[in-house]
């Protein structure tokens, strides 16, 4: 298992298993207030084209961005990262034990 981070707001967990498979948890949403980037909405995504429902855990395929409603963002965003990473924990608590504190922390250094 890999933690990257490429950007300042978007974390990636690798996971291996057996098929290898990308968990990214990244920021969909953000603003600029005062030349600063600030993060509004986070999606857990596997693969790039799969997202994580926050109601059920399940990974769903994700509608084209004009076919997104109300209901799409209220059950596969998150309002913060924290909010993101601790549903991701309770759906897959042995996901990436290892790397978690790490990823946190890394996160909390670049606030």
């Amino acid at each position: 298992m890999v933690l990257n981070k490429p950007f300042s707001d978007s974390f990636t967990i690798e996971i291996w298993d057996n098929n290898y498979q990308r968990i990214s948890i990244e920021c969909t949403k953000r603003r600029v207030e005062n030349n600063e980037i600030i993060p509004e909405a986070w999606a857990i995504l596997q693969n790039n084209d799969l997202v994580m429902s926050n109601k059920t855990g399940v990974f769903e395929y994700s509608p084209l961005p004009s076919s997104r409603d109300e209901d799409f963002f209220k059950e596969f965003r998150f309002a913060t990262f924290d909010e993101a990473l601790s549903s991701f924990k309770k759906f897959y608590p042995n996901g990436f034990e290892e790397k978690q504190i790490e990823m946190e922390e890394l996160y909390k250094s670049k606030r």
